[in-house]
C-alpha cells in the first residue's frame, strides 16, 4: 500500500482530484493513524521527503489536512509542520504567479490548523514555534508600526 501510494505522489498517473474523489488519501491517513508511529515513519519517508512539484505538493497538502482533520490527539500535528512543509508553505504563499491548486491545499490546511487551535488552545504555542522557527525570516510590515 505504502508503495502503491509513493507512486501517486511521485506523478504516477493519478490526478489530485482523482485521488480526492476516490477518497484514496482519506482511506490510507484513517489506516495509518491507527498506529501513530506507523503514520510518522510513512510521513518522514514518504512525504516529506518526496521532492516537490506542484502536483506533489498539493497531494502533501492533503494529506497533511486529512491528518489534522481526523488526529485523536492535537498535540501530535506540529510533529509533521517539519522545516521542508513550513518552508514548501512560505515559498507557494509568496510566489507571485503559484498554481490556484497549491495555494488553496495550503490554505485549507492553515484554516484547519486555526481551528484546532481554537478547540485546543494548548496546542497554539507549538504550532507557532514550528510555523515560525523553520522559514529562517519574518518579515513584518512596517505599516503595522510593530516589530
Amino acid at each position: 500500500m505504502s508503495k502503491l501510494l509513493s507512486f501517486f505522489i511521485q506523478g504516477g498517473g493519478m490526478s489530485v482530484k482523482d485521488l480526492r474523489q476516490t477518497s484514496m488519501l482519506s482511506k490510507l491517513v484513517k489506516l495509518l493513524m491507527k498506529e501513530t508511529k506507523m503514520l510518522k515513519d510513512f510521513w518522514d519517508s514518504k512525504i516529506d521527503q518526496a521532492p516537490s512539484s506542484n502536483f506533489k505538493t498539493v497531494v502533501k497538502f492533503s494529506i497533511l489536512d486529512l491528518i489534522i482533520l481526523n488526529s485523536n490527539d492535537p498535540t501530535d500535528i506540529p510533529q509533521y509542520l517539519t522545516k521542508n512543509i513550513v518552508t514548501t508553505m512560505v515559498l507557494v504563499l509568496s510566489r507571485v504567479e503559484s498554481s490556484t491548486e497549491e495555494e488553496a491545499a495550503i490554505l485549507m490546511v492553515l484554516e484547519h490548523l486555526v481551528e484546532e487551535c481554537k478547540k485546543n488552545p494548548e496546542l497554539q504555542k507549538p504550532l507557532l514555534k514550528k510555523l515560525l522557527q523553520h522559514p529562517g525570516k519574518i518579515t513584518f510590515d512596517e505599516i503595522t508600526g510593530k516589530f
